[in-house]
């Protein structure tokens, strides 16, 4: 029997077997979500945006909208007042925050802002978000929310100043692959990007936000982008394929940039480490002495992104395309074993880690069957 299966179907499976079959034969979900893959898909439209119409403000207003309601488990929710989602502790940066934004928090009924947060942020550490009360669900998410909201316009605003300008020309963003095997089964894939570079080397890339640095030979490993590059340069005269594969990685944990001015003399002290003003000025009695004033420190936000540009071997061609059908094969006789390898990575648990573990699912729900079209 043939078969068309998505290429991130066939990633899940070979993450773990066991996984594939809870999500997409059983329909099993956490009732929780990742916030970062929120903000990876609202980044990834308005990217989509920023390469088509190079216009940074469309793009941040596209963010805005797509990062203001979500889908969660097929249902439609206001993401800054929902409790369903889990936020990591390195997304909040208070410093990052607008007076606008701590305005809204401080109508909670908490005392003082960072103050409430840090003893939430205490409570959800020891004891686990599901502990905490609606209310501080509520508070916690949000001040993420609005933090993570900032940290995005200045990711945008990187990539239209760093990325841009490097990219000679966009050929195709979001194109469809069916990439069909000697048995007609098929890999359906979206790709998000494939320009040519400044260099005039043609390139299929992947947009990626992280709070962690990328190996500068990560993108000659990704199945996903040696699949793509598989794939699309399958379909094209020798003359017209790609040359390369690549990661544009925009660093979640934005650099500060700090700056001190003192308010006395107006001396730029920056990077000094002088507690006061170190400028020497003219005195009362005419003599040099320092000025000792105090300093006043604002920050130029920015955000730090990692362009990787790598070639593809054959022999990783080759390793990535077996793997795959041999996923596609295990999937199609139903074998479904366990990964432990894969039950906790980075820190972070498997959805279905209960299940599996403790025999519980609690923590999971059951999606409807969906009823195709006729």
């Amino acid at each position: 029997m043939k078969t068309k299966i998505s290429h991130s179907a066939l990633n899940k499976y070979l993450q773990c077997p066991r996984l594939y079959k809870h999500h997409y034969v059983d329909r099993l979900r956490g009732k929780t979500i990742s916030g970062a893959l929120l903000v990876g898909s609202a980044i990834d439209k308005s990217l989509n945006e920023l390469l088509i119409s190079k216009d940074l403000k469309k793009a941040i207003e596209v963010f805005d909208k797509e990062f203001e309601f979500g889908y969660i488990n097929d249902k439609r929710v206001h993401l800054r007042q929902s409790e369903q989602i889990v936020y990591a502790k390195k997304d909040i940066d208070w410093e990052l925050l607008h007076e606008e934004d701590l305005k809204e928090l401080n109508h909670y009924p908490f005392i003082g802002g960072k103050t409430a947060y840090d003893n939430i942020l205490d409570s959800k550490e020891t004891n686990g978000f599901e502990n905490l009360k609606d209310l501080e669900k509520r508070y916690y998410n949000n001040a993420n929310w609005l933090c993570l909201r900032r940290k995005s316009h200045l990711m945008l605003k990187a990539y239209a100043e760093k990325v841009l300008p490097k990219i000679k020309k966009v050929i195709e963003i979001q194109k469809r692959v069916l990439l069909a095997g000697k048995t007609g089964d098929e890999i359906e894939m979206y790709i998000d990007l494939i320009v040519e570079w400044e260099d005039g080397k043609k390139y299929v890339l992947d947009n990626k936000t992280s709070t962690m640095q990328y190996e500068q030979d990560s993108a000659s490993t990704s199945q996903q982008l040696i699949i793509y590059y598989y794939a699309v340069n399958k379909e094209l005269p020798e003359q017209e394929k790609l040359d390369g594969v690549g990661f544009i990685v925009m660093n979640k944990q934005i650099q500060k940039n700090r700056i001190k001015i003192c308010e006395k003399c107006g001396y730029n002290g920056t990077g000094g480490r002088h507690k006061t003003c170190d400028k020497n000025v003219i005195g009362p009695m005419g003599h040099d002495e320092r000025c000792n004033g105090e300093w006043k420190e604002t920050i130029n936000p920015e955000c730090k992104i990692d362009i990787i540009l790598n070639q593809v071997t054959l022999p990783a061609q080759n390793l990535i395309v077996q793997s795959f059908k041999e996923a596609n094969e295990g999937i199609k006789a139903g074998i479904f074993p366990p990964n432990v390898d894969s039950c906790e990575k980075y820190g972070v648990k498997c959805a279905m880690y209960n299940k599996c573990w403790n025999g519980k699912d609690d923590d999971l729900i059951k999606l409807e069957e969906k009823i195709e079209k006729k």
